[in-house]
């Protein structure tokens, strides 16, 4: 992979910031050299977003009565770029102790629409592999994911702020931790409540559904849930 990006083998930008974003997740038998490894394509792959100018989705937001499918599309692959580049990031900080990469200086996270559901709607019905069902429930549990790695946007600028010495930092730190901890216990009760309903739908599958993998699926389901939590509690 290193050295078709250096030979410049792909020219598009949201190409090249798709392929940095899956080496990223490369491992190494090498600790060190997996956080240096992983950081390196990440940051590769929020460079070429933003070239792509994916940070921007929203200006390609129009009405469906005047929007093209080629606008539609576009903003939606941007979209999903960046929050992909949104949830790397704010795992591998959690996970390597490093500074957050993109902040809220960076990239203002009130004024443009999150990720939601709307957004992964349209792979439901065109997986080969589960039904529709599990899809659905396989975004819901993403969706909330994603929001989780908003707040963890804020959480790890103050555990590894950008810059350590900065004049009162320690003041500022105390006063957010507060509002941290608030939106921190916010997300937790929203995602119980969806625990719970996905759950009892797990448990209520086998008897409506014919599908004899019916089980199986919601296994997955329950993994992402388990690895959610995971996530949540290492915050």
């Amino acid at each position: 992979m290193q050295i078709l990006y250096n030979i410049d083998s792909e020219s598009s930008s949201i190409c090249i910031a798709q392929a940095a974003l899956l080496v990223s997740h490369t491992l190494s038998p090498s600790t060190a050299s997996i956080k240096e490894l992983n950081t390196t394509w990440l940051t590769l792959a929020i460079h070429h977003a933003e070239i792509a100018e994916a940070p921007y989705y929203d200006s390609f937001q129009t009405s469906l009565a005047t929007a093209g499918t080629g606008s539609r599309k576009l903003r939606s692959t941007l979209k999903r770029l960046w929050w992909c580049c949104i949830i790397g990031d704010a795992v591998h900080s959690l996970c390597s102790r490093r500074r957050i990469l993109i902040n809220r200086r960076r990239f203002d996270f009130a004024s443009h629409a999150p990720l939601r559901f709307g957004d992964l709607e349209d792979e439901i019905e065109h997986s080969k592999v589960y039904c529709g069902r599990i899809k659905r429930q396989s975004i819901r549990v993403f969706e909330k994911f994603a929001e989780l790695c908003v707040v963890l946007t804020n959480i790890l600028r103050l555990v590894y702020p950008l810059d350590e010495r900065r004049p009162g930092g320690l003041c500022i730190s105390a006063t957010s931790t507060s509002t941290a901890k608030s939106s921190l216990r916010l997300w937790e009760n929203s995602a119980s409540t969806l625990f719970h309903a996905i759950m009892s739908s797990c448990r209520e599958a086998p008897e409506i559904s014919a599908d004899s993998s019916s089980g199986e699926s919601c296994e997955l389901v329950k993994l992402h849930l388990s690895l959610m939590e995971i996530y949540y509690r290492s915050t």
